[in-house]
């Protein structure tokens, strides 16, 4: 953990500068909880500056284990002969298992994954076997149609069970997986005879893999949440477990093709020291259209963007002679997707801003710019996209003018435009800047809806739905406030029994689109928009942290809208499905970084209907944090940012709110009191300068 920086904290004086306001380098005060009505918040933890104190406090919801050795914390069953599992742990106390078929479930009481270590107290004889298996959900569990326990499914390939490892035993030996038969990702380990004498196991320990750029303590990175709903703090920090559990070494992948026999993760999947891949359990590959919820997850919480690099090298390097990327990266190294083709091309822009790493881009910038062109090269005689790769994220889609497809295509150029700008080709900027415009005007005249406020799934169709709509919005082509507020208002009435509704996929539940709808419905910009949010999150995703057929730590790849999960293939540990996590940060904390490499910087709380929140985005240029508290007379926050960054902060205001940043009243009596001051829909904004000099500056925010 890096705690924040600290330094005297006096009243901060405001001066006017080039139309925003220029703060000086004295930090503010702290405004006690006490003073501040805090709450059910600890004492001293809820308006005092984001730091130490916040995050020790946030630890409580964190799964994430402090040492990368864990071991089972009960047992969830027993069947046959079975002694001593009531002595689970005790010092020197074996499970002793007798007969053929008898076996123990061990519980890690979260998703962990890598490889497993036993030590044998005794055995019968030397002709003894154990076997090993695995599984994610308790409800592959039920092995009474089996002739022995097999573990759930992962390798892809025609067998429905994946089997167990068999161990022969002898008195005193133990036995440790090979890394070749690491288990990616599991919650419960199944220990069971195959032979007719007994066994005696004395110790049981996994060593988590996930994470290589981490140290021991995997609670250890620099980010965090905290706020007055433990709920969302919950599902904060498993969305990040989820993503550092789908964080590995680039040869420790799922090889392909399947394996005859058991499973094996000794795939390579990419270069580096770690990669970023879609599952724990599998598929333990790149694949495009993850990448964006991901890296977003990633970002705001351990800051780990070499990952993402790594996965993006692996799409790169396999990019086609007509300028196509991959569905998936190597070694499955599929193709026919036109979405997940362009989905490659934003997650590089997303990498870029993130990280600032313009020697990345100008390595790739040659490709980058092809895979635009193969992209172009299918528009039609109506200017739009013409799908005709079909794979997607959840199911084929049909040829032809697709929407989501002419959003992602038009998102590539509008990025890439930005992309041009940093990489010094200003003709090609100019040139995709103009198609972009050219492609936003042919999406809204061929498939915005009037009369429904969204847009249609194809040009001729009635169907409206839920991917194209809400990446419109996540992606930023829809910017009119009324078009969000009825977008918003179509998918927030498109509510299944637990999350949302695809009406284009005969409107199952879908977790990637559902991760993108919670940003879209933040978006917004409404208290409407925000409640429909935090209620999908809530619903959604706490259903998955309190379901007894979940890890209780980790995020789904899928689920029916009923919330089966309907096949033991089905990944717990998806990157895919951690959207909340960057929301909550983005949105109801309030920071985002918004320049390329942390250079420029928003803070915009959506209270939601939360006492407070805290938290730090740690940018390439230095740490971002905020706290935020309400009460009866309005909200007060505490601000950090690098100096040499440029920022707004953004509060929501009614028109008679006075408005004080930085000790200056900025905004009264619904005008403003500084140049640069202004307000947006709910929001007042107020523009923040950069200054000269290294280290943080502190602004203190009082809305009344």
């Amino acid at each position: 953990m890096r705690s924040s920086a600290s330094s005297p904290r006096h009243r901060l004086p405001a001066l006017l500068a080039g139309g925003v306001l220029a703060l000086s380098g004295a930090a503010c005060p702290v405004i006690s909880a006490q003073a501040a009505g805090s709450g059910d918040g600890p004492a001293g933890v809820a308006l005092a500056p984001a730091g130490q104190a916040g995050w020790k406090a946030a630890q409580e919801f964190n799964p994430a284990p402090t040492t990368r050795t864990v071991r089972p914390t009960a047992v969830y069953a027993t069947h046959g002969s079975v002694a001593g599992a009531d002595q689970l742990g005790a010092a020197g106390a074996p499970i002793e298992l007798s007969g053929t078929g008898s076996y123990v479930v061990l519980d890690f009481g979260r998703e962990v994954g890598g490889t497993v270590k036993l030590h044998f107290a005794g055995a019968s004889d030397d002709q003894q076997h154990l076997g090993i298996a695995f599984s994610e959900s308790s409800d592959y569990l039920d092995f009474s149609k089996l002739s022995l326990p097999s573990s759930d499914t992962s390798t892809g390939g025609p067998r429905s069970r994946d089997g167990a490892i068999d161990v022969p035993v002898t008195a005193g030996s133990g036995y440790t997986t090979p890394l070749r038969l690491q288990r990616g990702g599991f919650r419960y380990l199944v220990l069971f005879t195959s032979t007719p004498g007994s066994i005696s196991v004395d110790d049981v320990s996994a060593h988590v893999t996930a994470s290589p750029l981490m140290g021991d303590d995997l609670q250890d990175y620099p980010n965090y949440f905290y706020s007055s709903d433990a709920l969302l703090n919950r599902i904060w920090y498993a969305g990040a477990y989820t993503v550092q559990l789908d964080t590995i070494v680039p040869d420790q992948g799922r090889a392909w093709p399947a394996p005859e026999a058991l499973w094996d993760n000794s795939g390579v999947v990419g270069a580096g020291r770690s990669i970023l891949v879609d599952g724990a359990k599998r598929d333990r590959a790149v694949w495009a259209g993850d990448l964006p919820v991901e890296l977003a997850t990633a970002q705001v919480t351990t800051g780990d963007t070499e990952s993402t690099r790594n996965a993006l090298d692996a799409l790169f390097g396999q990019q086609r002679d007509n300028g196509m990327f991959l569905y998936a990266g190597p070694p499955l190294s599929l193709q026919h997707s036109d979405t997940y083709h362009l989905w490659t091309l934003i997650g590089a822009d997303r990498y870029v801003t993130a990280s600032g790493d313009t020697d990345w881009l100008d390595e790739h910038w040659a490709e980058y710019r092809k895979g635009i062109d193969y992209a172009w090269s299918k528009l039609d005689a109506n200017g739009l996209f013409y799908l005709t790769e079909t794979y997607d994220s959840a199911s084929q889609l049909t040829k032809g003018e697709n929407l989501a497809a002419n959003v992602l295509l038009w998102s590539s150029l509008d990025q890439g435009a930005r992309l041009a700008d940093l990489a010094g080709d200003p003709d090609t900027a100019a040139t995709y800047r103009s198609r972009a415009a050219a492609l936003r005007d042919r999406i809204y005249s061929s498939f915005w809806d009037p009369a429904v406020g969204a847009f249609r799934n194809y040009p001729t169709s009635t169907v409206i739905p839920q991917d194209g709509n809400v990446f419109a919005v996540w992606l930023g082509m829809v910017t009119d406030p009324d078009q969000l507020r009825s977008i918003q208002a179509v998918r927030g009435a498109a509510r299944g029994p637990i999350g949302t509704q695809r009406p284009e996929h005969k409107n199952q539940l879908d977790m990637f689109d559902a991760s993108i709808e919670v940003h879209q419905q933040f978006l917004t910009g409404t208290p409407a928009g925000d409640s429909n949010a935090v209620d999908l999150i809530r619903k959604l995703w706490g259903y998955q942290l309190e379901a007894p057929q979940g890890t209780g730590s980790t995020f789904w790849e899928s689920m029916r809208d009923e919330g089966c999960l309907c096949s033991s293939y089905v990944s717990l540990a998806h990157g895919w499905s951690t959207g909340p996590t960057s929301a909550l940060t983005d949105y109801v904390l309030g920071l985002r970084s918004t320049g390329v490499g942390g250079t420029a910087w928003a803070w915009q709380p959506h209270v939601s209907g939360l006492r407070f929140a805290q938290g730090r985005l740690d940018l390439p240029t230095g740490p971002l944090t905020a706290s935020w508290h309400t009460d009866a007379d309005g909200l007060r926050a505490i601000v950090t940012a690098p100096r040499t960054t440029d920022g707004t902060i953004s509060v929501p205001a009614g028109e008679g709110a006075d408005v004080r940043v930085g000790g200056r009243l900025v905004w009264s009596g619904g005008e403003a009191g500084a140049p640069g001051v202004h307000r947006e829909g709910e929001y007042v904004v107020v523009p923040i300068a950069r200054q000269p000099g290294s280290g943080s500056r502190t602004v203190p925010v009082d809305v009344s």
